[in-house]
C-alpha cells in the first residue's frame, strides 16, 4: 500500500511541477495556478508519513523533495508571521 501511495504521489508531485513549469511558459493563468497548488498538497497528503526508518535512501530523497516546498512555505509564513508581530527580534546584548 505504501508503494502505490508513493507512485502516486510521485505523479502528482510531477504534474505540479509542469503546472508550474506552463506557469511560466505559456503565461500566467489562475486556473493552472490554483491547480498546481491543489495537485501539490494532494501530493503531499498522499505521501506516507514515516513510522519508522526507511530501509531505502531514494525513498528518503522521495519524500524530502515532496516536503521540501511545504516547509520553505510554512517557515517563510512563520518568519512573516513574527516580523509582523514583533516577536522575531532578537535580543542580542554584547557586553565589552
Amino acid at each position: 500500500m505504501h508503494a502505490i501511495r508513493q507512485l502516486l504521489s510521485a505523479a502528482l508531485f510531477s504534474t505540479s511541477i509542469y503546472l508550474v513549469f506552463d506557469l511560466f511558459a505559456q503565461g500566467f493563468d489562475v486556473y493552472v495556478f490554483a491547480g498546481a497548488i491543489v495537485i501539490y498538497l494532494c501530493a503531499y497528503f498522499l505521501w506516507p508519513k514515516k513510522d519508522k526508518e526507511s530501509d531505502t535512501f531514494w525513498l528518503d530523497i522521495g519524500e524530502l523533495i515532496i516536503e521540501l516546498p511545504f516547509r520553505a512555505i510554512a517557515m517563510l509564513l512563520r518568519g512573516l508571521g513574527r516580523a509582523l508581530s514583533g516577536k522575531g527580534t532578537p535580543d542580542v546584548d554584547i557586553e565589552f
